[in-house]
């Protein structure tokens, strides 16, 4: 038997705070699985396997714009985005003739996630001058292999993750103030 499965959701809302404020809300969530699931008939034994590979990533923003006045005005965003990927393997050996049963499992997972502020600034002195600067900060949180492996007959597992923290940080400034000559 083989089964895929998968669903795409988006969202978002808007809401008018006055006349200098504005707030954003949105939403991705979006999930893939595919699973295989098998029976072999043997004479001297039957094998049963439940395999299956999934994927996924889920995104958050919220966004406040402020206008300061007819010149400045302000980005806040606050976004997390996280992805997950799975595969694994359900495997089970039913001897017929007695003998010992083998039954195991593994697993493979693999995740990002990422928390992100950021601001946003727009200024313009004037009709033909503006000006952008901003900056930001960013966690990321990488699970690179998070493996797992049971022997369900010996009770013997045995399993590997890695987690690693970073921050990242970034300012920037634009100034598009164009003159004749260039």
């Amino acid at each position: 038997k083989t089964g895929y499965s998968f669903y795409d959701l988006n969202a978002k809302l808007n809401f008018d705070l006055g006349a200098k404020d504005k707030l954003y809300v949105s939403g991705y969530f979006g999930n893939d699985a595919l699973r295989i699931k098998e029976q072999v008939e043997r004479t001297s034994s039957t094998i049963n396997t439940n395999s299956g590979l999934g994927w996924g990533n889920a995104t958050g923003t919220l966004r406040w714009n402020h206008l300061f006045n007819q010149k400045l005005f302000l980005n806040t965003t606050l976004a997390v985005t996280d992805f997950r990927f799975r595969l694994f393997d359900d495997f089970e050996l039913i001897r017929k003739d007695g003998g010992a049963n083998r039954s195991t499992f593994t697993e493979f997972t693999s995740s990002i996630r990422d928390y992100t502020l950021k601001a946003d600034f727009d200024y313009f002195p004037n009709n033909s001058h503006q000006f952008k600067f901003g900056a930001l900060i960013t966690n990321h949180r990488f699970k690179p292999r998070a493996y797992t492996k049971e022997n369900r007959e010996s009770n013997i597992g045995e399993s590997d993750n890695q987690l690693f923290n970073n921050q990242e940080f970034a300012a920037y400034a634009e100034d598009n103030y164009p003159h004749q000559k260039f």
